[in-house]
């Protein structure tokens, strides 16, 4: 290294001074402090330690080695541990890990800090070796190949550069000519050096340069502060230097000057900090603010509210700090509600790249990959705003909303259950009429899956990123540059497209540098090298230096701020969680510290002291006030818990500090605080309809404001704000226990409309019922008013395997096909021949083979374990059957239809009034003996209890009635008739024989003939008297219809688990019992 002589030392206050700061900012800060100081902004030395290494390396390495990327590294890290392995280095645990990214950033942190405490591979293979220990002798053959791969390809890591710079350093006797003439070293603001460091400080004491130390450490608190021990004894043991050297600071602010405020809550808060004695002399004051917040969201929101009242008192937005321990979770949440807010905002290191939605579109092709084209990732993905997939659809082209019913309709789920091609093939083989939208929808989705499918294989790093690149381009991504309606946001998606863009030029570079440029990649390990390299990515946004500075801790050390917010103390991130490390154990950091005679390594309990440290650095940034938030619910609304931190300042200022804690519930802002056009919209509405006077007439007031300044070509404003209160009454009334209004809550007011309602329903004319309409209105008035009377569905989701709608369905195919067969080979009732097994065997292999030719039978495996279940649960009930005693009624009518368009009318019952309803259905099974009928109902799930029977369930009585009354099925009148219930699944039957009832059973017969003897009477009819019979109960029901009356008031409160209509219903449980 050859120095130059200096020029002559400025004659400024600080020209001989070189100040070393812990971050650029306080680097920025510093020398404004110093330039509004002297009035001069040049001739002044501060920089950063990193900045200090690179002036350095630039003016005293003669043929510096290149410098390889952090991916070079890690790529480097992972050739060494393969290499390993390969050659039958290591232990098992490490071999079933190598394909584990996990692994290989592991072992590449545990090398840097090897390298940090500069200790190189051939140190720490000597160190090692007496240990005898398989892992660390894997260890050491790793990183011996690492350095041997730096040394032949001519090139070395950020930390090798650091030892060359350092070597050179000490070589020479002189100083650069960039800090020739300094005659003072300030190092302020930190609480730890690495051994370069270290070891360059002690080399410019050397050369006879004066030390001044502004440590972070605490002597009113020791205990917050012991991470700063260290450094400190590094400094108190060098010789030659002065005791005067070491400049404490009130209250671990970080360096700098004392901060004026007086005894305040935050200084006693500081001092008291995880102090094991009890705290005395409460300093009440609100200087200390404590915020408790349901979700994330919500914090940053009340966050952006106070820092707007602050602005209303005159304060400057560049004299507030809103600082995280980890900015991560929340930066995407900052930028939308200072943006919501209108509050300016600094973003230091901008928006992760990983966050941006357009790179999130982009590395969604590898998800939809790996997901096996799954539906719901694909149509994502096309309806995405950053996707045209025009060049996709041919020359007719084809519409989101058209595609999305098709993939529904044809119960896609994925490429690895049925292909998109066959399953909308399937659709339309059961499709009647004109298929061409469904083609388009095939053509379109084949195009794009072999557009996919052409990134996933083997190829080098430039051809994946040239492969990717022509996906970008297909898709048109990277064409939102073309967009003529281009806003703020987009431009950033422009920036991140770029950013993105250049990652991918670095790691090809990285490639290049390591001579791993030709290597073949799989498309799972090209997506997680780009993964790695983007997740240390950030797009640069928000860099207006007048507004609120919002920060990692890290990156806000020294700096002062007014009034200051620190946010995330929730456990587990501040203080955070150090993830353990693989496969270095606690018991193994100690060791390698203990054969190394020094702490190389920290254990987990000695870096959590980290984290007090930093909570006492936020501290210290606060002049004024500060505001300690957390968030007590996570995303999926469960409880967490606060920080130490925060639960210790509850216990140092107890009722001192003000504790807010902002409900769940309180959604809506109060009018004078609302801070966007939303919120305004919202909060007026909300005050129009309070009864509190004051409210009403500030909101009408500033109504009539808006309104005068509405544009008069629109509705305005006033206009959104009345209609809003509508749907706002609506939903009062809706959701009121006194509901005596229907408009809204289910049901029908209008006289015309239940006039029409009764014709249509109980003209006998246009509607026919059947057992599950009644059931329908029986369990709850409102999903019937959606469902029967204004129609209403839902998209269909199609799941992964058939629902049990469809298993019922082919159960009750297997079992008609069967009985028929059966019935012609003269093989009825069963007897349990081998004959008849066969048959079954044979008849559920063919409707199998159909439903899988016809329909959607969703995943291939489950299907098959599927058809195992439904097999067995036949074998069972065919035992059951077999082995009954009752051999009087033989099986003779299967899937019997009536008012269907077959042989057999429509059941006719008369009610009350001379209303008539018309019923239809299908009965399972007819037995018949010589003088009566047996009616069975097969279930494959849930069977009917006998006290719901006439409540709910309708189905038996009335397809006895139907059965009972045909004339095309019986020649003769029968006397007894009786129920059934199979239940399939359970192999168990049974009778139903009367209705339970208040007042007592009822007879089956008299329930549903109002007499004794069925055969007397089979013209149903509304009894008179007082005991329940089956036209009674249905004409109960029909009260709904001719009231119009369709509230929410489920029979069971169960029914509404699975509701269709749950969105839209305003069901409140202690209504509907009361």
């Amino acid at each position: 290294m050859t120095y130059h002589k200096s020029h002559s030392p400025s004659l400024s206050k600080y020209s001989s001074t070189l100040f070393l700061l812990p971050a650029a900012l306080t680097k920025e800060e510093k020398l404004k402090g110093i330039s509004a100081e002297l009035g001069t902004l040049t001739g002044y030395r501060v920089m950063t330690f990193p900045e200090l290494i690179s002036v350095l390396s630039s003016v005293g390495i003669a043929h510096p080695a290149r410098v390889v990327s952090s991916t070079g590294e890690l790529l480097l890290v992972k050739g060494a541990v393969d290499s390993a392995l390969k050659d039958n280095v290591g232990t098992s645990i490490l071999y079933s890990m190598r394909h584990s990214p996990l692994l290989y950033r592991s072992i590449n942190k545990f090398i840097r800090e090897l390298r940090q405490s500069l200790i190189g591979s051939e140190d720490f293979d000597k160190a090692v070796k007496p240990l005898k220990n398989e892992k660390y002798n894997f260890l050491a053959s790793v990183y011996s190949l690492y350095e041997k791969n730096l040394l032949s390809l001519n090139i070395t890591d950020s930390i090798g550069r650091e030892w060359a710079v350092l070597k050179e350093f000490e070589k020479e006797s002189g100083l650069p000519s960039f800090i020739s003439g300094i005659e003072k070293l300030v190092i302020e603001g930190f609480y730890d050096l690495t051994a370069v460091q270290r070891s360059i400080v002690r080399g410019m004491i050397t050369k006879g340069i004066s030390l001044k130390i502004i440590p972070v450490y605490s002597l009113e608190n020791p205990d917050a502060t012991r991470a700063a021990e260290g450094l400190l004894n590094f400094f108190e043991t060098m010789e030659d230097l002065s005791p005067d050297s070491i400049i404490f600071t009130h209250s671990a602010e970080g360096g700098g000057h004392p901060v004026e405020r007086g005894d305040t809550s935050i200084n006693y808060l500081m001092r008291n900090f995880l102090r094991v004695s009890e705290p005395y002399d409460f300093i009440r004051d609100d200087n200390v603010n404590l915020v408790a917040a349901p979700g994330r969201y919500r914090e940053i929101e009340e966050v952006g509210r106070e820092t707007r009242r602050l602005f209303s008192a005159g304060v400057n937005p560049a004299d507030i700090g809103v600082v995280f321990r980890d900015i991560a979770p929340y930066g995407e949440i900052v930028e939308d509600v200072f943006r919501r807010f209108n509050i300016p905002l600094y973003f230091r290191r901008g928006t992760p790249l990983l966050a941006s939605p357009i790179i999130k579109n982009i590395l969604s092709v590898y998800d939809i990959i790996e997901s096996g084209f799954e539906r719901e990732r694909v149509l994502k993905l096309l309806n995405s705003d950053y996707v045209d997939y025009s060049s996709f659809a041919g020359e007719k082209g084809i519409d989101f909303d058209t595609i999305e019913r098709i993939a529904a309709d044809a119960k896609i789920i994925s490429e690895d259950v049925e292909g998109w091609g066959n399953a909308i093939e399937r659709y339309i083989r059961q499709k009647k009429g004109d298929a061409g939208a469904e083609m388009a929808v095939k053509c379109l989705v084949s195009n794009f899956i072999k557009t996919l499918k052409g990134i996933d294989k083997k190829q080098t790093f430039k051809g994946h990123k040239a492969a990717l690149y022509k996906v970008i381009e297909k898709l048109s991504i990277d064409r939102v540059k073309d967009r003529e309606d281009m806003f703020d946001l987009e431009r950033r998606e422009i920036l991140s497209l770029d950013v993105f863009k250049e990652a991918m030029d670095e790691i090809e570079t990285a490639f290049k540098d390591i001579g791993r440029d030709r290597a073949v990649l799989s498309m799972e390990e090209f997506r997680g090298i780009v993964l790695e390299h983007l997740r240390e990515k950030n797009v640069p946004s928000h860099r207006d230096r007048r507004g609120i500075k919002v920060l990692s801790i890290m990156d806000a050390r020294g700096l002062k701020f007014k009034y200051l917010f620190i946010c995330g103390l929730n456990d587990g991130e501040f203080p955070a969680n150090e993830a353990p490390h693989p496969f270095i154990r606690e018991d193994d950091k100690m060791r390698l510290n203990m054969a190394f005679h020094k702490r190389i390594f920290l254990t987990n309990k000695a870096k959590w002291w980290e984290e007090p440290l930093l909570f006492m650095l936020s501290l210290g940034m606060a002049e004024k006030k500060t505001y300690l938030s957390y968030s007590y619910l996570d995303e999926k609304g469960r409880e967490t818990i606060p920080s130490i931190f925060f639960r210790e300042a509850i216990r140092v200022l107890g009722e001192s500090a003000p504790l807010k804690k902002i409900p769940v519930s309180d959604v809506v802002a109060k009018l004078p605080e609302a801070l966007e056009k939303d919120e305004l919209l919202i909060g007026i509405c909300k005050a129009l309809s309070d009864t509190k006077t004051h409210d009403r007439h500030y909101a009408e007031e500033l109504l009539e404001l808006i309104d005068n300044k509405a544009d008069n070509n629109k509705e305005g404003f006033k206009g959104n704000v009345l209609r809003l209160k509508k749907v706002c009454n609506v939903e009062k009334i809706r959701e009121s226990a006194a509901g005596d209004d229907l408009r809204w809550s289910g049901g029908i007011a209008d006289n015309d409309l239940k006039v029409r309602l009764k014709n249509e329903f109980l003209g006998g004319n246009n509607i026919t019922w059947n057992a599950t309409m009644l059931e329908t209105l029986a369990k709850c008035p409102f999903y019937f008013y959606m469902k029967n009377v204004l129609r209403l569905d839902e998209l269909a989701e199609a799941d992964i395997e058939i629902d049990s709608l469809t298993e019922g369905a082919i159960v009750h195919v297997i079992l008609e096909r069967f009985y028929r067969e059966a019935q012609k080979m003269g093989l009825l009732p069963c007897k349990g021949a081998a004959e008849e097994i066969g048959l079954l065997e044979k008849t559920m292999a063919g409707v199998f083979a159909d439903v899988e030719d016809k329909y959607f039978v969703g995943n291939k495996e489950l299907w098959v374990l599927r058809k195992e279940q439904m097999s067995a649960m036949m074998e069972r009930f065919y035992r059951l059957e077999a082995g009954l005693d009752d051999k009087e009624f033989l099986p003779r009518y299967f899937e019997v239809r009536f008012g269907q368009g077959e042989d057999i009318p429509p059941l006719k019952i008369t009610l009350t009034g001379g209303d008539v309803i018309y019923i239809n259905g299908k009965i399972d099974r007819i037995d018949a003996s010589t003088d009566g009928i047996r009616v069975i109902d097969y279930k494959t799930g849930f069977v009917p209890d006998n006290k719901d029977i006439g409540k709910i369930y309708f189905q038996i009585p009335l397809y006895i009635l139907a059965a009972a009354g045909s004339s095309s099925l019986h020649e003769k009148q029968y006397s007894r008739f009786m129920g059934f219930y199979y239940s399939i699944r359970k192999a168990e039957c049974r009778e139903v024989t009367d209705i339970k009832d208040d007042n007592g059973n009822i007879l089956l017969d008299e329930y549903i003939f109002g007499s004794r003897n069925g055969a007397e009477s089979l013209s149903p009819h509304v009894s008179s008297g007082k005991k329940r019979t089956m036209q009674g109960d249905i004409d109960r029901l029909m009260l709904h219809i001719r009231s119009g009356n369709f509230r929410a008031e489920p029979h069971d409160k169960k029914d509404c688990e699975n509701c269709k209509f749950w969105s839209i219903c305003r069901y409140i449980p202690s209504r509907g019992e009361g």
